[in-house]
């Protein structure tokens, strides 16, 4: 199955420097849930930004599994994946080995995805909150890292091919007014 979304040429359902994403589903329903392989690709306009480098999110997964779990929350499990982001300057690679997404919609403003997913021989475990009833849409987001391998990370950031040891801490993020990450990192039996 292929899913294709294309961003609205103008108007309040215009969304900034994105293109179109694409989902491409192979596998069959078997007991109530989807199980195969997966792949998407969302593609951004940044021709209109120059400080905006991101040109595409490309994201495959050997084993995909989609079913509802028993607190009713739409379940996406993916396993040996990875997610790219290519940007002008190179390539961000962010490779797990389990990953889990576990939808809340019920609420009528915050729509909530629980995430976890074991990586770089430690585990992730975090949170996004998305404000739906805003314009346009706010996201807040916190994950937790324990245990990381900070030196199996050089693919997500380079500047980590210069560290060993065991990375742990906090990550969030807000969209609104502005973009903006920030972190508190620790690393552990190591050197720099």
């Amino acid at each position: 199955m292929s899913l294709l979304y294309q961003n609205a040429p103008a108007g309040p359902n215009h969304i900034k420097n994105f293109k179109e994403l694409n989902i491409l589903l192979k596998g069959a329903i078997q007991n109530g849930s989807y199980q195969g392989t997966g792949s998407l690709d969302i593609t951004f306009d940044n021709s209109g930004s120059p400080s905006f480098s991101l040109q595409n999110i490309t994201a495959n997964s050997e084993k995909l599994r989609i079913y509802h779990d028993p607190y009713r929350r739409f379940t996406i499990e993916l396993h040996q994946g990875d997610v790219t982001l290519h940007a002008a300057k190179g390539n961000n690679i962010i490779a797990f080995d389990d990953l889990s997404l576990f939808f809340n919609w019920q609420a009528e403003r915050f729509k909530i995805i629980d995430v976890s997913s074991e990586m770089y021989t430690g585990h992730l475990q975090g949170r996004v909150w998305i404000d739906v009833l805003q314009v346009p849409v706010r996201v807040t987001a916190m994950a937790l890292l324990k245990n990381f391998d900070a030196n199996q990370m050089t693919s997500l950031v380079k500047h980590f091919a210069k560290i060993n040891g065991e990375l742990n801490g906090k990550l969030n993020i807000l969209s609104h007014p502005h973009f903006r990450l920030n972190s508190a990192l620790t690393v552990q039996d190591g050197k720099l």
